[in-house]
């Protein structure tokens, strides 16, 4: 069984916890699914008891562990879905409380701000320096977020938004959010009320935390291993077109010209009308161009079942060696399905490029000619 079991409270939206009810019972499984910079949720499934009709319902919270690392830490999750069968069973869905910052709403950030002063912004600090900035909500935000001041030279003034955005679009869901400046690295959650930002490499920085590695063997469920040319860019046509005066002037030019250097050729097609208010020149035009990649895209991701090393959790890094692919590489946690009956994971999955929103544009950019610049 697990070290916790899972506690059960009243809700009334604005508070979370307003009275401990028993357990839930009967409990046949119980799984949490934590999808780096996406998502943390449980469901569960129960027989449909007298007590579980009555005290399972949309909005009523329940509290587990959500991983093994973090076995002594218990996690709040918000009931949203309950479905009933025929069979006498009931399926509850409940998310983690920080799918609450997809409906907080943070005014225009127009101007710079350091990681700290970024981080009392998206968590709701009312010191007046920075200044208040959460549009509907009048008080602290249900998670502190945390931006070590490691990350000042890559985060300061450049995480600004010209349009109303979420806490969470901020953070990981958009172009020009905190994920997307850094280009890389991960959320963790590091307490039931606090996400903090982290490097790509935190923990293989210096050999830390280690983990088992994975060697092709039964419990591999999956491999992939795809290498794919669309986001390898040969050159980008670049164009500026504004009106002026009644009449409409416009500037292109080509930047890196690679003819016949790549077996496949592929452009760019790039509008930095906003980036000037007057006519630029073709050089300041290619000074202003986006960063090209000119190599394909090698993606890999493995699935396991029954890993057993208790330090594991989103975001760590394993090796993994498969011989026959000539693979000994290491890579990124990106998703667990934690079993709280059981105190183990059912399955991890492990991938070495996550792509970030604006990458993910530019790709389509690249293929459509399409402005989304």
């Amino acid at each position: 069984m697990a070290k916790k079991i899972i506690d059960l409270y009243k809700s009334t939206g604005a508070k979370w916890k307003t009275e401990i009810l028993q357990p839930p019972e009967q409990i046949i499984s119980a799984e949490v699914t934590e999808k780096i910079n996406y998502s943390l949720a449980l469901s569960m499934v129960c027989v449909c008891t007298d007590y579980n009709a009555k005290y399972l319902t949309v909005g009523n919270m329940l509290v587990c562990n959500k991983d093994t690392l973090y076995s002594g830490s218990s996690f709040t999750f918000e009931i949203y879905d309950v479905k009933y069968s025929i069979d006498g069973r009931i399926t509850i869905k409940a998310e983690h409380i920080s799918s609450r910052l997809r409906y907080i709403y943070v005014q225009p950030i127009t101007k710079a701000f350091s990681a700290y002063q970024l981080s009392c912004i998206l968590s709701g600090y009312m010191g007046g320096n920075p200044p208040y900035m959460l549009i509907n909500r009048t008080g602290f935000s249900p998670i502190r977020i945390q931006i070590p001041y490691e990350m000042d030279d890559v985060i300061n003034g450049k995480v600004m938004t010209d349009s109303i955005k979420s806490i969470s679009d901020i953070m990981a869901g958009s172009s020009g959010s905190i994920l997307d400046v850094c280009g890389s690295g991960f959320w963790e959650y590091t307490g039931d009320c606090e996400m903090t930002f982290r490097e790509k490499n935190y923990y293989s920085q210096n050999g830390k935390n280690q983990l088992a590695p994975i060697v092709y063997s039964y419990n591999m469920s999956d491999f992939k291993r795809e290498i794919d040319m669309d986001n390898a860019k040969s050159n980008q046509v670049l164009f500026w077109k504004k009106e002026i005066d009644g009449v409409v002037e416009q500037v292109w030019a080509c930047n890196r010209k690679f003819d016949d250097e790549y077996y496949m050729q592929a452009s760019q097609l790039v509008d930095l009308s906003s980036k000037f208010d007057t006519k630029p020149t073709e050089a300041q035009l290619i000074a202003a161009a986006p960063t090209v990649s000119t190599s394909p895209e090698v993606t890999t991701t493995c699935s396991v079942v029954n890993y057993e090393d208790k330090s594991a959790v989103c975001g760590k890094n394993v090796r993994v060696i498969f011989p026959k692919l000539n693979v000994n590489e290491e890579m990124q946690i990106v998703e667990t399905v934690y079993n709280v009956l059981t105190d183990a994971y059912n399955s991890i999955k492990l991938g070495t490029s996550k792509k970030t929103l604006s990458r993910t544009i530019a790709e389509i950019a690249g293929k459509t000619g399409t402005n989304v610049y």
